[in-house]
């Protein structure tokens, strides 16, 4: 199930890339359309010690890396793990989220939300999500809703 939310997160990036989205708009309208419904709140220390351990745990089993799709060009990337952030929010559905940056082939760094549940006490990543390449939002409309409302 994890794969097909990410392939359908690679897919939707690749449509919007490649021209699928209703109208053209730069960054900044990008940007304020992939907003979460409702305001993600921070998490207790522990909880966001758990979560951020749990990311670092999914990484180091793809040997410090992670291979996605290039939302512009649907090419196969691997990144090369750097650093957790220190922030982890609760999201509204329950969730947590954590953003990772990773270095890519051509040195930009990719920021990528990780998506944990938690179930009696154990966390596990579900989705990502490519939110910036070099800074730049790559989020598709509606992708972080989506993630952050789900349950």
């Amino acid at each position: 199930m994890h794969r097909i939310r990410v392939l359908f997160l690679v897919a939707a990036s690749v449509a919007l890339a490649c021209g699928g989205g209703a109208e053209e708009a730069g960054p900044e309208a990008a940007e304020d359309t992939t907003e979460a419904a409702e305001v993600s709140e921070e998490v207790s220390p522990e909880v966001a010690e758990r979560v951020k351990a749990t990311v670092v745990e999914r990484v180091h089993a793809y040997n410090d890396t992670i291979p996605l799709a290039h939302p512009e060009t649907g090419d196969r990337v691997e990144l090369a793990f750097d650093s957790v952030h220190e922030e982890v929010v609760a999201t509204p559905g329950g969730r947590y989220r954590a953003c990772v940056d990773f270095v890519g082939p051509d040195d930009q760094v990719w920021d990528i939300d990780f998506y944990v549940d938690e179930t009696d006490g154990e966390y596990a990543v579900e989705d990502e999500l490519i939110h910036k390449i070099g800074g730049e939002n790559v989020i598709p409309e509606g992708a972080r809703r989506r993630l952050d409302t789900q349950q």
